[in-house]
């Protein structure tokens, strides 16, 4: 092996290594003499700069606009960080100082650097719009960046935009969302409605219909307009469930405040009525106005109504006239939601109260004007036509009844049938009852056994009953004891009085069962308490 391949460094002939903090080296003075001078030379700074720049802010209210200027360029000279940012917002916004986009940027530079991140958003946002400097989307991210990773929503949700739209960095759709979730946590309206957007379309982010409701109702709440509007267009398409009355009422304000007149029918209806609002006839009688202006015949009827009966207003039968005539004149159907559902319900004006037609139901035997019978049956009818199932199966049993209005069976038939459309179990049976006294064809037969099937299955004990004595006789199906006597049970297990009794009586007389005395003195007591 050659010297060549022996190569080494020459160590020094005493052994010993330069030190960089030795005795009087530059390094020792940096650390023990130049930066506690400089900390205190920045302390002086500060000392000096403050009352200059509260001088300066009092100079500002003062209007003395030369002076007050003079105070915060000496202050910002000094270092001063709020003084920085004011001078800096003057320049930019020219209320004070003729708008110089260059000075503005010098000054939201010099607190940047100092870390202030209301002047790095800005900063970030004078790069992006190119004002004082020129259009520089990676150092407008840049600065967004810094601001963003101290908790500054406006930032975070910038920062979330550039990464939505590919400027200044690499469009990463999973960045957006995590930085739209920073911002819309701490409550950014915009950053709510975007995270939204994301879980409607699954940008980013797993497709999530229900979470991007959460979000639009949280910025719904803020007053985002576009939030509002994609929210009700959800609603609209059935993809909203209110889980209680003030789910509903917030759907409906919503609806009603993008100029939804079937919203704000429904909104001053609830304040007509107090229905899971305080009762507020100003507020009701607002919401119809605004729902007649956008064409809802119905509005115009119960508009017509509240001044004829002198309800928030005083009487005047010639102004609900006009009110009546009003809605007489639309000619296209008004629509609404049923939240629930998800269905769109439309309205035709039949039946709505109107003294012009004077109605047999708002008038006693006397021939005087009944208002409670008239407002609670308005109150039915309104949700019914609204797609409340509990108000359609209340109609059919006033119809059926001739209770509060003239019995009509075809009535009665009419609103069961749309009781039944949504799943009313006792709708499904009282419509069975009714149609069982003409069971003459087999296709009627057929519909009655379906509908007691269909009402038992959902857990209507009446039903239970009712198909039980079906299975009995063997009326429409296959004769089965052991399913009648199951039907029966459940029903009475339920509660239903007529079912007990029929339970004891069976236990006793030994129909359709072994007799057992004990069970028979059991259902016939439950009967009992009941007052059979």
């Amino acid at each position: 092996m050659d010297d060549s391949e022996t190569k080494s460094l020459v160590s020094s002939e005493n052994g010993s290594r330069i030190s960089l903090y030795q005795s009087g080296s530059v390094f020792e003075r940096m650390t023990f003499e130049l930066l506690p001078m400089a900390t205190r030379q920045m302390q002086s700074d500060q000392d000096a700069a403050s009352p200059l720049y509260q001088n300066g802010l009092g100079a500002i209210s003062e209007g003395k606009s030369d002076e007050a200027v003079k105070l915060l360029i000496g202050a910002s000279e000094l270092g001063h960080v709020e003084a920085q940012y004011r001078l800096a917002e003057l320049y930019l916004d020219g209320s004070l100082l003729p708008v110089n986009h260059n000075e503005a940027g010098h000054w939201f530079q010099r607190a940047s650097d100092q870390g202030d991140h209301r002047a790095q958003i800005r900063l970030g946002w004078m790069y992006e719009a190119g004002l004082g400097f020129k259009t520089d989307h990676a150092r407008s991210v840049y600065w967004f960046r810094l601001a963003a990773e101290q908790g500054n929503t406006d930032a975070q949700f910038n920062l979330a935009a550039k990464y939505d739209n590919g400027e200044g960095v690499r469009h990463n759709p999973d960045e957006a969302v995590r930085w739209y979730r920073l911002a819309a946590e701490q409550g950014h309206a915009d950053a709510q409605y975007f995270l939204g957007q994301a879980y409607e379309a699954g940008d980013g982010i797993e497709a999530d219909v229900q979470e991007a409701i959460d979000w639009y109702i949280l910025a719904s709440e803020q007053g985002h307009a576009s939030a509002r509007r994609r929210f009700w267009s959800l609603c609209i398409s059935g993809d909203f469930y209110p889980e209680d009355d003030h789910e509903a009422i917030f759907a409906e304000q919503i609806g009603a405040s993008v100029g939804h007149a079937g919203a704000q029918f429904k909104l001053g209806f609830r304040y007509d009525v107090g229905d899971g609002v305080v009762q507020d006839l100003v507020l009701a009688k607002s919401w119809y106005k605004k729902s007649a202006a956008n064409g809802f015949k119905d509005a115009c009827y119960h508009l017509g109504l509240l001044s004829s009966l002198g309800r928030g207003m005083p009487a005047d039968i010639e102004n609900g006239k006009k009110w009546d005539a009003k809605g007489d004149e639309i000619k296209s159907i008004g629509e609404t939601l049923d939240l629930k559902s998800g269905r769109i319900i439309h309205f035709s004006g039949d039946g709505v109260t109107s003294l012009a037609t004077k109605p047999v139901w708002m008038f006693d035997d006397c021939g005087r004007l009944d208002i409670g019978d008239a407002m609670e049956y308005r109150k039915t009818l309104v949700r019914a036509d609204t797609g409340n199932s509990e108000s359609q199966f209340e109609l059919g049993l006033m119809y059926s009844n001739g209770d509060g209005v003239i019995a009509d069976e075809t009535k009665a038939l009419k609103w069961y049938r749309i009781a039944v459309d949504n799943e009313h179990s006792g709708a499904m049976n009282n419509l069975a009852v009714i149609l069982s006294d003409s069971e003459e064809t087999a296709s009627k037969l057929k519909e009655v056994t379906n509908l007691y099937r269909k009402a038992a299955k959902i857990g209507d004990e009446v039903a239970m009953y009712n198909f039980a004595n079906r299975y009995f006789s063997g009326k429409g199906v296959n004769k089965n004891i052991r399913l009648g006597l199951k039907h029966m049970r459940i029903s009475a297990e339920h509660g239903y009085v007529s079912a007990q009794f029929s339970l004891g009586r069976m236990y006793h007389t030994g129909e359709h069962i072994d007799s057992n005395f004990g069970m028979a003195m059991h259902w016939y007591t439950a009967a009992a308490n009941q007052d059979h």
